[in-house]
């Protein structure tokens, strides 16, 4: 009820322009995605070059990323309230720069410690910006299409995923990985700093009311409502958040980094194997454009439990999985619905909170999401390394999803009561 009366009051009376200057953000924001989050999805393909050259474990290896998780986790509420002060752009530019230098000097990697600094500290450190900065714009932009917009907009992890592994493992075959990492950092810093020269924080900035829509009172109040930090802290559906954000991203870097030396490990060629994450990717788009599009139309309950079970099936698809099809299959299920609860979770965060402090709210679930992102990772290599297997560390991913499931249920009782006023 509460999400149908948001839906009213944020529906349109005319449109002002013809063209809204909104979209223009939001190509900025897919392709700052795009940049940022493919390079790091291309972790996966370095894995065995870093391990093999250098005798580390696996363990030692997916540290790396834990540590990067963590970093840009802890600094994402700082990052948050920085963008609330003093914009997006600047923040981003910043993070253009540290993840071109991060990967850049990757290649001149020679002991585990400085792989750590460059890829845990410095691309951490970027990453701070790359999920906040997306998300706070496109609520400050949208009300009405929210849903649509986010999935438009974060179709770019789908894009990177599909894209940037294969290209990855192509620069290897062709290069070393030191200048592939050359390459990437250059790639990376270009589209990334590029896009962040465009970005406005709000549609006030261009003279405009979110979505475009005719300047009234009623807009006015829509798109100022919101509550203060402090405000959001006090309620329990602000800490039944920061639980769903943690406890659904532990597969994400389970997949992320572990997943081409699973499938590796059962005798599936590297190349064959980089395409899983194309088919997760393809998927992926998909997902967040129609689940995006129908949070908007059915509210954000029925997508966040329908995409949490699907999850939970293809994790267990993947425990599995001995043969190229049924990575195929687990990977499509994955892409389609990690994705989608993703796009809804973000659509919670603004739908609860409106836009008032929704960069630090933003940077809070973004530190809890990437908690649980780093816990994964470590604990699944450590799983390998004491097992053999990682049969065990994709059990724990598919144990998340139902985990996940619970929570959201506890989460939709607890909408915080200011949201229906």
């Amino acid at each position: 009820m509460e999400e149908r009366h948001l839906k009213e009051s944020a529906s349109p009376e005319k449109t002002s322009v013809r063209y809204f200057y909104g979209w223009n953000m939001a190509a900025a924001c897919f392709f700052i995605v795009f940049a940022l989050w493919g390079a790091y999805y291309g972790f996966s393909v370095f894995f065995k070059s870093m391990t093999s050259e250098f005798g580390w474990t696996r363990a030692q290896t997916s540290a790396a990323m834990t540590i990067s998780l963590l970093i840009g986790g802890l600094t994402a509420p700082i990052v948050g309230r920085l963008i609330d002060r003093y914009g997006s752009r600047l923040i981003m530019t910043i993070c253009a720069v540290l993840a071109g230098l991060g990967y850049t000097m990757l290649s001149t990697v020679t002991s585990l410690w400085q792989y750590y600094i460059w890829y845990g500290l410095v691309i951490g450190l970027a990453m701070s910006g790359s999920y906040v900065v997306p998300a706070a714009i496109v609520n400050h932009w949208f009300i009405r299409k929210r849903g649509l917009v986010l999935g438009l907009v974060f179709s770019a992890f789908g894009v990177g995923q599909m894209l940037v592994p294969p290209l990855a493992t192509q620069l290897l075959k062709a290069f070393d990985w030191r200048t592939s990492y050359i390459f990437i950092g250059c790639g990376v810093f270009v589209l990334t700093f590029a896009s962040a020269l465009f970005l406005r924080d709000f549609p006030r900035d261009k003279g405009l009311m979110p979505d475009g829509e005719a300047k009234s009172a009623e807009r006015d109040k829509i798109a100022a409502w919101g509550f203060t930090f402090g405000e959001a802290v006090r309620t329990s559906g602000y800490w039944l958040l920061l639980a769903v954000w943690f406890v659904f991203a532990i597969p994400t870097y389970i997949i992320g980094v572990h997943l081409i030396p699973y499938a590796t490990d059962v005798k599936i060629d590297p190349m064959k194997a980089a395409t899983i994450f194309t088919v997760i990717g393809s998927f992926n788009i998909g997902g967040r454009i129609v689940f995006g599009h129908l949070c908007d139309k059915w509210g954000n309950k029925p997508v966040v439990f329908i995409s949490f079970a699907s999850v939970f099936l293809g994790m267990l698809v993947m425990i599995g999985a001995k043969d190229l099809w049924a990575f195929y299959l687990a990977g499509a299920l994955y892409g389609t619905f990690y994705s989608a609860v993703d796009i809804a979770i973000i659509k919670v965060t603004g739908d609860f909170f409106g836009n008032r402090a929704i960069g630090a709210i933003m940077g809070t679930t973004g530190l809890a999401w990437r908690t649980g992102a780093a816990g994964g990772t470590i604990v699944a290599g450590l799983i390998f390394d004491l097992t053999r297997s990682y049969s065990n560390a994709f059990a724990l991913a598919a144990l998340s999803m139902a985990a996940s499931l619970v929570v959201s249920f506890f989460l939709f009782r607890h909408r915080p009561q200011m949201a229906a006023s």
